[in-house]
């Protein structure tokens, strides 16, 4: 499996949208996840295969439980900003 492959393509866009998501979630990401979320960034951003794949597959899901939780801090953020103060942002 190589860069051009289906996943290799994949990876490569996953390491773009990251690139662009990070300003974003930094309000979010604690300092202490730094090194965690730079490990999944990483073999995400890799194009995987043998043995890799699993490794692959567990940082996927950790990814996007992270993305998940940053979504929710997100909304319930937004959800108290209009309760307090009557303000959507």
């Amino acid at each position: 499996m190589g860069e051009e492959a289906s996943l290799g393509q994949w990876s490569r866009g996953f390491f773009m949208g990251h690139d662009w998501l990070v300003e974003l979630w930094d309000d979010y990401t604690p300092e202490s996840l730094d090194e965690e979320l730079g490990s999944y960034l990483m073999v995400l951003s890799f194009f995987p295969t043998g043995n890799w794949l699993k490794l692959f597959e567990d940082a996927m899901h950790s990814y996007a439980h992270l993305g998940r939780s940053i979504q929710a801090a997100q909304w319930s953020r937004h959800k108290q900003n209009i309760l307090t103060y009557g303000i959507r942002r």
